[in-house]
């Protein structure tokens, strides 16, 4: 499939690529990542989120501690399963981001249930960091108990961090977007399934297939 997509972009799409999140260095992360630490859990919850919602960083994550509720989800945007329509054990979860790049008014972002769930992640990030309905989806206590908002260069850092001590290589916002992009489709997801949940137009979503072969 793969293959196939990258032959039909064409030459002017084509670029050098930035290397993809791959599904061992996501195993990495969330082995070594701190489930007793509130900065960690949140880290965990966005990488997954991140990588399976083929997010946009900026997307759900805010460039500084000072949050704008008008362009980030906060925890009251976030649906589960039961919440979001279908069999409990069939459903979806899924996140509402107020802006993004192709909507300036919004739109949902869908998480299918499968082997390494996010919304396993978030719940418990979100209770372990007693976290309130207007929070930041993604923040969690500092030491004097406050709530603090996960900036993307702290999540960035800390992953690279992990990934640079176990010989992994480094990356940048988008290589979680393509990466996730890149996991599905080889887990066999239907390409149109795929570009849905993405929420990619049809020339981006020809550019950006990774092949890890």
């Amino acid at each position: 499939i793969l293959e196939a997509v990258s032959r039909m972009a064409p030459a002017s799409s084509k670029r050098d690529p930035r290397p993809p999140v791959t599904l061992a260095m996501v195993d990495e992360a969330l082995e070594a990542l701190d489930p007793k630490r509130g900065f960690d859990q949140c880290v965990a919850a966005a990488l997954l989120v991140a990588f399976w919602g083929q997010a946009r960083l900026g997307e759900i994550l805010s460039p500084t501690r000072r949050y704008d509720v008008d362009k980030l989800p906060v925890v009251k945007h976030l649906r589960l399963r039961h919440d979001a329509g279908g069999l409990a054990q069939q459903g979806t979860t899924a996140i509402w981001l107020p802006q993004t790049k192709t909507a300036r008014t919004g739109e949902w972002l869908w998480l299918a249930k499968h082997y390494n769930d996010p919304s396993f992640a978030l719940q418990e990030h979100i209770a372990d960091n007693r976290l309130g309905r207007e929070d930041p989806l993604f923040s969690y206590r500092d030491a004097a108990g406050a709530v603090v908002a996960l900036t993307k260069n702290a999540f960035l850092g800390r992953l690279n961090e992990v990934w640079a001590a176990a010989g992994m290589q480094r990356v940048s916002g988008h290589c979680f977007r393509i990466g996730g992009t890149t996991a599905l489709l080889r887990m066999g997801v239907d390409t149109e399934v795929v570009k849905m949940s993405g929420r990619w137009k049809s020339d981006a979503f020809l550019r950006y297939w990774r092949s890890v072969d």
